[in-house]
């Protein structure tokens, strides 16, 4: 075996540990990211249902987490 295969077998061999090894935080970050869209869309249909029946088209996204919280009590 040349020296430059050896060498890009223990590279990628380096990479695929190195992508084992972040596979945790990788998943959780997948999941904030989904959660955070989630939420997201969450708003967007609130808006599309709660605001033009109010006559609002500008409503913040603190008032609507209150209304949220509000909901949840």
């Amino acid at each position: 075996m040349l020296d430059t295969d050896r060498y890009h077998i223990e590279l990628h061999a380096e990479a695929e540990a190195n992508l084992i090894a972040d596979a945790p935080l990788l998943l959780a970050e997948v999941e904030r990211l989904r959660d955070e869209l989630d939420k997201q869309m969450g708003y967007i249909e609130w808006l599309e249902d709660f605001a033009p029946k109010a006559g609002w088209h500008n409503t913040s996204w603190e008032y609507y987490e209150l209304t949220k919280e509000s909901e949840e009590e």
